[in-house]
């Protein structure tokens, strides 16, 4: 009996050993530093940030046992960190080597805070970055409603008195335009309240959506009217009557 527990134990301890002895993360420095090659070797999809940048934000130090490091910390410990960073998947490669896989947004929006600041946001309501009137002018603007103490790599809160379905309602149509090429040629998107939702196409026309019942079959529409009307015409496109299979467009 005892010779059997003692064979258990050693078989322990020497698993124990294995695990905390090997399965290391190994830099594999060269003459004592990291050069960028190993950090692109390291790091893939990145493109607004630096492979070392990422790296740095994962927190992964060199001698970390690489079979206990969370894939869920190291994530979370990058997306807040890096705010364009929109997931992360950690390969870990026995016995020492650990590779990041990130992907970007590399679609954003500009929207006032209480202060009149700009912020660039993400369709699901991601912070990134504060920017100046210039750079806004680069993105779709979200109009209607601001949005209270921003924080970058945080989801946006909007201020007091607005509706939670202000919000989702703007999240809800972003993501739709998303899935066309319509969003290139939208210039701002306007959500006073979740049923009078309207956007601005080109400065030609004013869009009316009003709630977003069928959105998705919504913006199909549009594509079909606005395929069918000459590109020097201007004026209004009301799609809040889709639910009967019809869009009214009045010109100037």
């Amino acid at each position: 009996m005892w010779r059997n527990l003692l064979i258990v134990l050693a078989v322990s301890i020497a698993v124990v050993l294995t695990l905390v002895v090997f399965f290391r993360v190994d830099y594999d420095k060269l003459s004592g530093e990291i050069n960028d090659a190993w950090y692109d070797e390291h790091v893939s999809g990145n493109i607004h940030y630096s492979a070392e940048k990422i790296w740095e934000a994962s927190g992964i130090e060199d001698g970390d046992n690489i079979l206990i490091l969370s894939r869920e910390k190291i994530a979370a410990r990058v997306m807040t960190e890096l705010p364009y960073v929109k997931s992360v998947s950690i390969k870990k490669m026995l016995p020492n080597q650990v590779i990041l896989v990130v992907s970007e947004f590399d679609v954003s929006y500009a929207i006032l805070d209480e202060t009149g600041q700009y912020w660039l946001i993400t369709a699901g309501g991601k912070l990134l970055e504060p920017v100046d009137a210039k750079q806004a002018q680069e993105h779709l603007h979200i109009t209607g409603f601001t949005i209270t103490d921003p924080e970058a790599g945080q989801i946006a809160r909007v201020s007091d008195g607005i509706s939670e379905t202000v919000p989702n309602a703007a999240t809800d149509l972003l993501q739709q335009l998303e899935q066309t090429e319509l969003s290139d040629n939208i210039l701002s998107i306007d959500v006073p309240s979740s049923y009078q939702i309207s956007m601005n196409y080109q400065n030609q026309y004013k869009v009316l959506i009003g709630d977003t019942t069928d959105l998705d079959y919504k913006i199909r529409l549009l594509v079909q009217v606005l395929a069918g009307l000459d590109s020097y015409t201007t004026g209004e496109i009301d799609l809040t009557a889709a639910a009967e299979k019809k869009a009214i467009v009045r010109t100037d």
